[in-house]
Parts: structure tokens; sequence; C-alpha cells
């Protein structure tokens, strides 16, 4: 990842965050049509996901932006149905 020019900035710099939430939505295909769930622990408490942030000069007013950092899941047993194209 830390090779890949999209990462390059917030890589460099240390841009780093930790997203609390409690709740996030993950595609899971049946016969090739999503069906979005919604995944979260029973008791609702919240947790966080890795990411990165920058300040993306590419619109009018330039803004922060983030990006999850995840892995691939295909060979998960629990996430087969997942990341499917």
């Amino acid at each position: 990842m830390e090779n890949e020019k999209t990462f390059e900035p917030p890589f460099t710099h240390n841009q780093f965050c930790l997203m609390p939430m409690q709740a996030f939505f993950e595609p899971y295909y049946i016969e090739r049509e999503n069906d979005w769930q919604c995944i979260y622990w029973k008791d609702s408490q919240a947790f966080t996901i890795t990411g990165m942030f920058e300040l993306n000069p590419h619109f009018n007013d330039p803004i922060h932006t983030f990006t999850l950092l995840t892995h691939n899941a295909d060979n998960e047993v629990f996430a087969h149905k997942g990341s499917q194209p």
C-alpha cells in the first residue's frame, strides 16, 4: 500500500486515524446481486476502524477526505459472500 500513488501523501506524512462507529454496511452477494448487510456488535457498543486522511486539493474548496483500511476477506470463512464482483 505504501507504494501506491493514491495512498502516498497520507502514508508518507503519517496521517493515520481511528474512525469511531457503531455499525457499517458490507455487500452480501446472493446470485450476483448484492444485499447490503449492517455489521455491528450485539450490544451496540462503539468500535474503531483504522484509516488514513488528507486535505484533498482537487475541489474548488479543499476538503478533508479519508479512507478506511481493510483487507481482502475473500478467504475468510465468515465473509465468503462479502467481496464477490
